[in-house]
């Protein structure tokens, strides 16, 4: 079998294996729930599309080699995405990170004010990701410049998820600590927000028309993404 390239992220006191690469990550996209960008390619979603199936097709070989390596300030607990050769990651130094996937090196990198655990989502050139300052961001996936922000109640360490609704608009969700999920327009408008009884600190799924999480309030929710 072929050597297989794989890239590593060095951080300080601990390591994160991005199996991202062009070799590696050959998902498909065989249902309308799944992310249509998601291709041999690109990973532009924690669990690679929508209905987070975390399914890969493709191989691994028995002899991978080391592409390259990217060091941050801290431990990298966000998992990495990837979007037309770059890869998008947030860091415990407070940043996320865009890096080309041929070759590490870094593109852009945008500095909240807290870590960064939430996994990125990637969608039609924005990068979406939460913050443990509260704040949930939308930056643009080339440059990094902030397009929008909002301020939760509490920390965020989940993914967003989004839906192309009938009229063609784009929602994104998201959960945060301050027990809800919300809802937005890709412009920054709120829609609407749902209140749990506990934290939500899990990537939501899009299941048809649903939204589905699980939260610490041990319940398993099926939200309408329209209302």
């Amino acid at each position: 079998m072929v050597p297989t390239r794989f890239c590593t992220i060095l951080l300080v006191g601990a390591a994160a294996v991005l199996l991202g690469s062009v070799d590696l990550a050959a998902q498909t996209q065989t249902e309308e729930s799944k992310t249509p960008s998601t291709t041999q390619e690109n990973w532009p979603i924690y669990r690679g599309d929508t209905a987070l199936s975390g399914v890969a097709k493709g191989e691994l070989g028995t002899e991978p080699e080391l592409a390259w390596t990217f060091k941050t300030e801290g431990p990298i607990i966000s998992s990495p995405v990837v979007m037309d050769g770059t890869v998008y990651f947030g860091s415990s130094d407070m940043n996320v990170y865009a890096v080309e996937l041929e070759t590490g090196k870094k593109v852009w990198s945008f500095l909240t004010d807290d870590i960064v655990d939430s996994p990125p989502l990637v969608h039609e050139g924005k990068v979406y990701f939460g913050s443990n300052d509260f704040f949930f961001y939308a930056v643009d996936a080339k440059t990094g410049e902030l397009l929008w922000k909002y301020e939760t109640d509490d920390k965020i360490v989940g993914g967003a998820n989004w839906m192309r609704m009938p009229d063609g608009s784009t929602r994104i969700v998201f959960g945060s600590y301050d027990a809800k999920l919300y809802c937005f327009s890709d412009s920054g408008k709120k829609i609407w927000e749902y209140l749990t009884d506990n934290f939500v600190n899990g990537t939501p799924a899009i299941i048809g028309d649903q939204v589905v999480f699980g939260g610490c309030d041990a319940v398993l929710h099926f939200v309408s993404i329209a209302t």
